[in-house]
């Protein structure tokens, strides 16, 4: 009897252990080079990196779904070769801090170098291989001084990541000569500008760019030939939009509550602009141009100018040593020092077919 006692109590515990959930973690420690192909995988996430990372040149890194990667304070993750981060809309891979209270700048950020692999893409613009962070979210970042993500004339592809909370700004190029990519993501509450653009091409599109904090330009600040169409780009402390030369092409976007000392919304300096379709409202500029600032050669038509503000002159439109086309444009609301609507200083213009409306000046 008492050998099935026995029996019975560890049956009992058997089918209680089968019952329960059973919580499995595994923490992997991560430094150093990575020298052959490999893969971080959900099983042994969340990786611990606790000195710097390096992919060599020719070698691919791996993460997957649903993994997270956690920095020690100071620490990066620099690429040479390629990354392949590409998470689902359920599954997000997190590159993060590993402090237990997170802070901007707890750690440096994700490099790529010159001789990373670029992104490459079929005929119809479809990703095909090389470097990718998709469905990723990059945070606490910035500890560099550089930016959470940065590239040496390096193009991977992003899409539908989140970078956030960056001590520093959250994408820094610098050195293009490609074709860069940037879709779908959320660039937010970084401590410099949101995206900053040197040399190159970049396509930048279906972004929400928002709440970034820039010496001049808040959310996107751009020198190549850059198109920007389709994002929502608000409430960033300086320029919206800072265009720096090169040929820009800034169409369909929501650009609103941005504030800086000339051109809230858009700031443009020297270079050919096209500026068609957009939303421009409740911009603030502390001296000249509330919604644009140019001093280009641009087109400017079919856009909403409206309830932006400037404390001088311009508060829709202010057009300073410039060959600028304005045409069929609303631009109303719109309140300044001097010229509420738009302000010409030594520019040619066209100026035709706008509707201007209960625009107010103070002077």
């Amino acid at each position: 009897m008492k050998s099935m006692r026995n029996y019975s109590v560890l049956l009992f515990i058997f089918l209680l252990a089968v019952a329960l959930p059973v919580s499995v973690s595994a923490d992997t420690n991560v430094s150093g080079i990575i020298s052959g192909d490999t893969t971080w995988t959900q099983a042994g996430s969340p990786y611990i990196v606790t000195g710097n990372v390096l992919v060599s040149s020719g070698v691919t890194l791996t993460v997957e779904p649903g993994v997270t990667v956690k920095f020690d304070s100071g620490t990066g993750l620099q690429v040479d070769g390629t990354l392949i981060a590409r998470g689902t809309d359920t599954d997000n891979i997190i590159f993060t801090s590993r402090q237990a209270t997170p802070a901007p700048g707890d750690w440096a950020y994700i490099f790529f170098t010159d001789t990373s692999a670029d992104a490459t893409y079929d005929s119809d613009g479809n990703y095909t291989g090389g470097s990718i962070l998709e469905y990723s979210v990059i945070e606490y970042a910035g500890g560099s001084t550089g930016g959470a993500v940065q590239m040496n004339n390096a193009h991977p592809f992003i899409s539908h990541c989140r970078i956030t909370n960056s001590s520093a700004a959250g994408i820094n190029t610098y050195n293009l000569s490609g074709t860069l990519r940037i879709t779908d993501t959320t660039v937010g509450n970084n401590a410099a500008v949101g995206i900053f653009i040197r040399g190159g091409r970049a396509v930048i599109s279906n972004n929400v760019i928002s709440g970034n904090t820039g010496f001049a330009a808040g959310g996107i600040y751009a020198t190549g030939d850059t198109v920007i169409s389709d994002n929502i780009i608000s409430n960033n402390s300086g320029d919206g939009i800072s265009v720096m030369g090169g040929t820009a092409t800034v169409s369909n976007n929501v650009i609103s509550g941005n504030s800086a000392s000339h051109g809230g919304g858009i700031y443009i300096e020297t270079g050919i602009t096209t500026i068609t379709g957009n939303t421009i409202i409740d911009n603030t500029a502390s001296f000249e141009g509330g919604g644009i600032w140019l001093n280009g050669t641009a087109v400017i038509s079919r856009n909403i100018i409206t309830n932006n503000t400037a404390s001088d002159e311009g508060g829709g439109i202010y057009v300073k040593n410039s060959t600028a086309t304005i045409t069929n444009n609303s631009i109303a609301g719109n309140h300044a020092g001097n010229a509420s609507a738009v302000y010409y200083y030594n520019a040619n213009q066209d100026f035709k077919n706008n509707t201007i409306t209960g625009n107010t000046a103070t002077g």
